[in-house]
């Protein structure tokens, strides 16, 4: 050939075999273990239906003067009715969420909308025993009858939030949604 002559040092490559059959060998391989997860859960068709009388409701709270809220009064409540329909019959309860924007001075009424609305009062939303129901927070539990048909009983009402309402319209938009406990 040209004369030259080439040597390996196989020293390097012997000393890493054991290595690589170590590696090739089962005794080798890690188990990460079995991890069991466990999820439970019932799940019912549907709830109910609401009913066609209250998916747009409107409830008229009358005509008030601005001197009847002097010293933080409220006006009388006012009876409103969500009527549920065709319940399934796994369902036993509905919890009620009312859902819009709540007051700045008192953050357990709803605020008033529109530019010309009156000042320093707000909307209550009652459950069937005249407790306030906190914007954004659960009703108490009202209970399905065993007919599928289901009146859910509120009252609303206007508190004032300072012992100086002034006049305007008082209207406020709430929607609500309905939880299945």
């Amino acid at each position: 050939m040209n004369g030259k002559s080439y040597s390996l040092n196989m020293k390097p490559y012997i000393l890493c075999l054991p290595f690589i059959a170590l590696l090739m060998s089962e005794t080798t391989k890690a188990e990460l273990g079995n991890t069991n997860i466990v999820m439970t859960a019932n799940i019912i068709a549907k709830g109910c239906n609401v009913g066609t009388d209250s998916l747009n409701k409107f409830v008229d709270l009358g005509i008030w003067g601005a001197k009847r809220f002097k010293d933080n009064k409220s006006s009388e409540p006012i009876k409103f009715t969500i009527n549920l329909t065709d319940c399934n019959v796994h369902t036993t309860g509905v919890k009620v969420t009312f859902n819009g924007d709540a007051d700045p001075v008192d953050n357990t009424l709803f605020k008033l909308s529109g530019n010309d609305s009156a000042k320093n009062i707000g909307i209550a939303v009652l459950d069937r025993n005249k407790t306030k129901v906190l914007p954004g927070k659960e009703s108490i539990i009202y209970p399905i009858s065993s007919n599928n048909l289901s009146a859910l009983d509120f009252y609303a009402q206007y508190n004032a939030t300072s012992p100086i309402v002034t006049g305007g319209s008082a209207n406020s938009q709430v929607l609500f949604t309905l939880e299945y406990p």
